[in-house]
C-alpha cells in the first residue's frame, strides 16, 4: 500500500489528475476492508444443514440453520455487507470453498 500511496502523493499524480489524493486513498483503503471476509459457512457435524459463523470461529454459528449451502451463503454476503456474486468472487480468491464441520 505504501508505492500507492506514494504514487498517489507524487508530482505525477498531480500533473495527471485534480482528484483529492487522500480522499482517493481513503476510499480504496474502504473498499479494501470490504475484501476481507469476516463471515463463512459450516456445515454441522452430522446433519446437511449449514450456518454462518465467523472466519476462525467455525464451531460457534450466528445464525440459525439453512437446508442448503447456497442459502447460508446469501445471509453469509448479506451480513458481509456485500451482494452474494462479489461475496463468492472473494470466498474463491481466498480459497474458501471448502466445508468446515463441527
Amino acid at each position: 500500500m505504501t508505492e500507492i500511496e506514494a504514487f498517489f502523493r507524487s508530482d505525477l499524480y498531480g500533473l495527471m489528475t485534480k482528484v483529492d489524493c487522500e480522499y482517493l486513498m481513503r476510499k480504496i483503503k474502504e473498499e479494501a476492508a470490504k475484501m476481507v471476509l469476516e463471515y463463512t459457512v459450516s456445515k454441522e457435524k452430522g446433519s446437511s444443514q449449514y450456518y454462518v459463523c465467523r472466519v476462525g470461529e467455525e464451531k460457534i454459528p450466528l445464525t440459525r440453520r439453512y437446508t442448503t449451502k447456497k442459502k447460508a451463503l446469501h445471509k453469509a454476503a448479506e451480513m458481509q455487507g456485500l451482494e452474494y456474486k462479489q461475496y463468492m468472487r472473494i470466498r474463491r480468491r481466498d480459497g474458501a470453498d471448502n466445508e468446515n464441520s463441527i
